[in-house]
């Protein structure tokens, strides 16, 4: 039984985010996670709950990687187990314990997961966070200026952990304070909206990835290039901006060793009378590349470079290259990407813009970054080329959402592939464009003019409130429950 309720509650959490995006089954599979650790004959059993979860979840949801990089997709099957197995084993542990411990404990087991999870030295990985999956609720968006996407994550925890113990030991006031948590983050967002307020900003996003009918897709960079400038020729002029995604220029068409194509793009700036933000990839030496975005403004200049800071594991730099750099498949990826050094802000003409790059788009703290710094907007460029289906790119959309709800601030999302979009209003994606398809989408963004929202300022606070209140608590009784002999549960 415990084994099974672990296969559902994984599947719980898969439905909760996009594409199929049934948010309300998160807290449902973190009950279903908890009760059936709880439920579990031994220690090692727990184990086997929490391997059980995590196959059931992260394997469909990531299995658009696996049409690119099977031994990618099976790896961070394999590097999540004992993560997730890891938690059902403490949550077993915990099973004893006084009704507060216990509760925080479970709680605090699940704010800590996710810690390790962002902050992984190799596979740092925030894309499964649950606090994502509210972002389809205003009120829910509307408190995320408050504490962010980890902020809720932390109060779906909360709330999961009162109903899974409520339900096991029939204690309706536990079930109810849970509830209770989650209403309690819903009125904040009713109460707060820190939606931007200021001026607009023409923008148009262009999409240029030749008609692919067939994956993979077989086009080159030249061609991908070329089509970004034959579809900003055909625009009249009005926009402020112009924006191509990640990887739209680069190696052999980078602006910055081909002559040629810097011309070209100045020409259209000057014509436009628009500054041009586009990606571009380029070597750095024989074994290494730099990933940035690079602003033209109207008289065609350079003026500015936003490089990548957090490079996709076994995607853009092989982990323990010397050990595994001549072992294929490895062998397929020659060159590792240079991290950037920090935030920049770009300035056209007095509006302050912050850019993160595709991967960086799913860790707040990147975006955040430019945030406090006073960026008015923010641009996410990504490629998503090597992805068959649409679940990443929803997926992705769904996480620069919250970025937009919880800093304040509009989003323009663009991909070189699809799906690109304007997210505004407080976190709310506009019409998108289809995956494959050359495009252009033609918006307005508006321009924050007041200070930073408090996750801006303050960042993941509540992850830290939790982690210092759980932690004290589960260490007090930790120390109680080794000393006694007996091992029996102290009276609450």
């Amino acid at each position: 039984m415990p084994y099974a309720l672990a296969a559902v509650a994984g599947l719980a959490l898969w439905v909760a985010f996009p594409p199929i995006g049934w948010g309300w089954t998160a807290v449902v599979g973190m009950v279903l996670l908890q009760v059936a650790a709880l439920r579990a004959r031994s220690g090692k059993a727990a184990l086997g709950v929490g391997a059980v979860f995590t196959v059931a979840w992260v394997a469909p949801f990531l299995s658009w990687l696996a049409s690119v990089e099977l031994e990618a997709w099976i790896g961070i099957v394999v590097v999540h187990l004992p993560v997730f197995a890891g938690y059902a084993w403490v949550v077993w542990m915990v099973r004893d314990w006084p009704i507060t411990a216990r509760y925080l404990g479970l709680a605090g087991g699940w704010v800590f997961t996710f810690l390790v999870l962002r902050w992984l030295p190799v596979f740092s990985f925030e894309w499964l966070d649950p606090g994502y999956t509210v972002a389809g609720w205003e009120a829910a968006r509307n408190a995320a200026a408050l504490w962010g996407a980890t902020g809720w994550g932390v109060l779906l925890a909360l709330a999961a952990s009162g109903l899974s113990i409520g339900l096991l030991d029939r204690r309706r006031s536990l079930a109810i304070g849970g509830l209770a948590v989650l209403a309690v983050g819903f009125i904040a967002g009713v109460v707060v909206d820190e939606r931007p307020v200021g001026g607009t900003l023409a923008v148009t996003v262009v999409q240029g990835h030749p008609e692919c009918p067939t994956f993979p897709c077989s086009t080159t960079r030249e061609e991908i290039t070329d089509l970004h400038l034959r579809m900003t020729e055909a625009l009249e002029p009005g926009p402020g901006m112009v924006v191509w995604g990640e990887s739209s220029t680069g190696f052999t068409t980078d602006p910055g060793q081909n002559a040629a194509v810097a011309e070209a793009i100045a020409r259209e700036t000057n014509r436009l009378g628009a500054h041009l933000l586009l990606g571009s990839d380029r070597p750095a030496g024989s074994v290494n590349f730099v990933n940035a975005n690079l602003l033209f403004d109207p008289e065609g200049r350079i003026v500015g470079e936003y490089r990548k800071q957090h490079p996709v594991p076994f995607g853009e730099y092989l982990p323990a290259r010397e050990l595994l750099g001549d072992i294929y498949p490895f062998t397929r990826q020659p060159r590792d990407m240079i991290p950037g050094d920090g935030p920049v802000l770009f300035d056209l003409d007095g509006v302050t813009m912050g850019t993160v790059i595709s991967f960086e788009g799913a860790f707040g703290r990147y975006a955040r970054e430019h945030a406090a710094l006073g960026a008015q907007f923010l641009v996410v460029n990504t490629n998503e080329g090597s992805y068959e289906d649409d679940a990443a790119a929803d997926q992705l959309i769904g996480m620069t959402s919250m970025r937009a709800a919880e800093l304040g601030l509009d989003v323009v999302h663009v991909a070189v592939s699809g799906k690109s979009t304007f997210i505004t209003d407080g976190g709310v994606p506009g019409e998108e464009t289809a995956s494959f398809v050359p495009a252009t989408l033609e918006g307005t963004i508006t321009l924050r003019g007041q200070p930073p929202t408090p996750y801006a300022r303050w960042g993941d606070w509540l992850v830290t409130v939790a982690l210092l209140v759980s932690g004290v608590v589960v260490v007090r009784q930790s120390v109680v429950w080794a000393a006694s002999e007996e091992r029996e549960p102290l009276e609450t």
